[in-house]
């Protein structure tokens, strides 16, 4: 038991993911072992205690190791991929890489360009125009020039005349609807966004629209965007 504590206090003192996962693989089998010579020796207990284990291993294992593929080379050249690492031959733990699935249900953290306007982030508009928008927590609708709009074949709607409060007072502008907006693999489909040229040096504005499906932050180091999911 002393050696499963050291493999796991050494392997959370790094902070690579691959040590993490073959520290946690290595005290896996090595739990295992002791499981076997309980069995031989001690019976039903053994039993009772395995179970424990058993549960112990699963329910910590699941989370660590879900939404990962690992990758590893045998010792004829051969590439193999797996979304198990109970699968990897305890031999190639040395060399395994770990690939973890980025999906919307997970935090994204984006970077962003500091400009005189704020901070910028490049967002997708349908699938085929990138944008650069200004990260806006006050505005309630998402902007996008009406250049990118009409490129894309989008019809810019007047009925009903939208307002809008800028700097130089209230204006009057154009809206239109898109499929969908996209940032860093991020997606809300079927906005209702302003179309005018908000700000100078930027596409437009993403607005609560958007961000308000997450919570936000703003990383001053890089500087970047982060968005988690509620």
């Amino acid at each position: 038991m002393v050696q499963t504590y050291f493999v796991i206090r050494c392997s959370l003192a790094s902070i690579s993911l691959n040590e993490i996962c073959r520290a946690l693989i290595l005290t896996v089998r090595i739990y295992y072992q002791i499981l076997q010579v309980l069995l031989k020796t001690s019976g039903g207990c053994a039993l009772r205690i395995s179970g424990i284990l058993a549960l112990f291993v699963f329910l910590f294992c699941t989370e660590a190791f879900c939404a990962e593929t690992y990758k590893w080379v045998d010792e004829k050249g051969n590439v193999h991929f797996t979304d198990n690492l109970f699968n990897v031959p305890g031999r190639e733990l040395e060399t395994v890489k770990i690939y973890r699935e980025v999906g919307s249900d997970r935090d994204s953290v984006i970077p962003l360009q500091k400009t005189g306007a704020g901070y910028l982030v490049g967002a997708m508009v349908n699938g085929q125009a990138k944008a650069n928008l200004v990260v806006d927590t006050g505005a309630s609708s998402t902007v996008i020039s009406p250049s990118i709009l009409t490129g894309l074949g989008i019809v810019i709607r007047n009925d009903p005349a939208v307002e809008m409060k800028t700097a130089g007072g209230i204006v009057t502008v154009g809206w239109a609807m898109v499929e969908k907006i996209s940032v860093d693999g991020k997606e809300k489909k079927n906005m209702r966004v302003i179309a005018h040229d908000a700000v100078p040096g930027a596409d437009g504005l993403l607005g609560m629209d958007f961000l308000g499906d997450y919570r936000v932050e703003i990383l001053s180091s890089g500087p970047s965007l982060k968005l988690t999911p509620p």
